[in-house]
């Protein structure tokens, strides 16, 4: 009887010890720490519409390098598409990893995607500057936001 709970205690080691690396179990500094670094590794990257590497990078380009490069999370090639993936969340309950989306209302119906951060900033490819952080409570971003989405931690 020991050495079927001892195998069994064993087995579910492995089976949880193989989970870790799941976005599902990260925490939220562990999220940050993950954004932040792709900040350092992107920040000298320009903006280009359609680009996919540091030569040049578009936002949704960008977010779904960030994701499939700390997450394992596929996501498509379009804001349009990413935008209805995921769990809706209200822009007062953000966490780390969530996507932002904006309509450029002066633009027509323009679309724009970046990973909120914490304390209302949101990293994204801008194109004016590159990869960036910007402010989501700056008069510009707040009167463009759309909505949010969680794809990390999201029980769908």
């Amino acid at each position: 009887m020991a050495s079927l709970k001892q195998y069994l205690l064993a087995l579910f080691c492995i089976i949880m010890s193989g989970c870790c690396n799941s976005p599902c179990l990260l925490g939220e500094k562990a999220i940050l720490d993950k954004l932040y670094a792709s900040h350092q590794k992107w920040q000298n990257t320009p903006y280009l519409l359609g680009g996919m590497n540091q030569q040049g990078i578009d936002c949704s380009g960008f977010t779904s390098n960030v994701f499939f490069e700390n997450f394992n999370i596929t996501l498509p090639r379009t804001t349009k598409k990413q935008s209805v993936l995921g769990k809706k969340i209200s822009m007062n309950n953000l966490k780390a990893g969530d996507l932002v989306f904006f309509t450029m209302q002066e633009q027509g119906v323009i679309l724009h995607v970046g990973i909120y951060l914490e304390k209302g900033r949101f990293l994204h490819a801008s194109s004016s500057q590159g990869i960036t952080i910007s402010d989501l409570e700056s008069e510009f971003w707040r009167a463009n936001f759309w909505k949010a989405s969680r794809m990390i931690n999201a029980k769908l």
